[in-house]
């Protein structure tokens, strides 16, 4: 059963050439339980595009896209009205507590409390009120918390 939605800035994470082994280490042992958002889909899709034309491009690219068909799951988290509703629900709590969200942050969250999902994220402070969890400072599956100096 799928438990995190992913965020963006977790996603690309992988595509770096040295992507931090915790992070690595915890998406390896919960990618059956991963699912990722059409938000972060078109984040990931536009960081590519805003790229100059070149090899850099053509790799993200290609890095992108196989990570969208491991982790993107349309029939999982499908893009609906009660996504909506959502949005301006967490929007109207957001600015009555003084919080500033960003627009996909706001949208991922609505996405994870509508389908009862923890955001995994490198930033949780993005998502106020919402479950998270940060891989780079979760404990491996094998229970080693070290190599993060390697």
């Amino acid at each position: 059963a799928m438990k995190f939605l992913v965020d963006t800035n977790l996603i690309s994470e992988l595509t770096k050439a040295r992507p931090d082994p915790a992070v690595r280490a915890w998406v390896s042992a919960h990618d059956a339980e991963m699912v990722m958002c059409w938000v972060s889909v078109a984040e990931l899709r536009s960081g590519v595009a805003l790229l100059p034309q070149g090899r850099r491009r053509d790799q993200l690219h290609e890095d992108v896209e196989a990570l969208i068909e491991d982790f993107y799951e349309e029939s999982e988290v499908p893009l609906q009205g009660a996504t909506a509703e959502m949005v301006a629900m967490l929007a109207e709590r957001n600015r009555a507590a003084g919080l500033a969200q960003g627009w996909p942050d706001i949208v991922i969250a609505a996405v994870a409390v509508e389908h009862g999902l923890v955001v995994a994220t490198r930033n949780t402070s993005d998502f106020p009120g919402i479950p998270t969890i940060n891989p780079s400072e979760a404990p491996t599956a094998s229970g080693e918390s070290g190599g993060r100096d390697a």
